[in-house]
C-alpha cells in the first residue's frame, strides 16, 4: 500500500510516511475522533454533513474525525457506514 501511495504522491500532493503506519486486524481499531464534528450549519472547526471542513468544498473527511462524539466501543462499522454515506452522496451528485 505504501508503494502504491508513493507512486501516486505527485497526484495527491503528499507522501506516505510508513513510520506512522500500523497494520491491524481487520475490523479492529482504536480511533480518536470528533476533530471536525458534522453540523448542519458548521462554524469554527466543524464540518458539514458531507464531511467538508468549512471553506474546503473539494475536501471530504470520512473517518472518525467528523463524528460528533466517540462511543466507548469499537467504532469501525460506524466510520465505514458514514464514509459510505458521504461517498454515495458525492457519487450521486457527480452523476
Amino acid at each position: 500500500v505504501y508503494t502504491k501511495l508513493a507512486g501516486l504522491s505527485h497526484i495527491v500532493g503528499g507522501k506516505p510516511l510508513p513510520i506512522f503506519g500500523r497494520v491491524g486486524a481487520a475490523g479492529g481499531s482504536f480511533h480518536a475522533g470528533a476533530s471536525f464534528p458534522m453540523c448542519k450549519n458548521p462554524s469554527g472547526v466543524e464540518s458539514d454533513l458531507g464531511g467538508r471542513p468549512r471553506g474546503l468544498n473539494r475536501v471530504h473527511v470520512i473517518d472518525s474525525s467528523v463524528l460528533p462524539n466517540i462511543a466507548s466501543s469499537t467504532i469501525t462499522l460506524s466510520v465505514m457506514a458514514n464514509a459510505h454515506r458521504i461517498a454515495s452522496d458525492f457519487a450521486e451528485q457527480a452523476g
